[in-house]
């Protein structure tokens, strides 16, 4: 059974971004980007096989400071949520081939 998923994850709630690009992906021009965020349901995305992976976390993390604005949010209301983001995103390791 091949199912998708479609998650959302509110700009304000972007705590970090990291790019993350495997040997294979450098190769055909895509990376993954992981955002991490303080929503309780997903705190942890990774959009896997971007292309143009720099610019896309660019303007993502400019977005985000956008809404961050809007909302006159500061970094002290996203402190003490008690929840930090967890590692880093799944890397595909090039020997086995399989996602850590």
């Amino acid at each position: 059974m091949n199912t998708e998923g479609f998650y959302e994850v509110l700009l304000y709630r972007v705590r970090d971004l990291v790019l993350t690009m495997t040997l294979g992906q450098r190769i055909f021009g895509v990376g993954t980007v992981c955002v991490h965020s303080s929503d309780k349901s997903i705190s942890h995305l990774d959009l896997k096989n971007v292309k143009n992976p720099r610019e896309v976390k660019e303007l993502i993390h400019q977005n985000v400071e956008a809404a961050k604005d809007r909302r006159r949010m500061r970094t002290t209301e996203l402190m003490g949520t008690g929840q930090e983001p967890e590692g880093l995103c799944d890397v595909e390791d090039p020997e086995d081939g399989e996602l850590d």
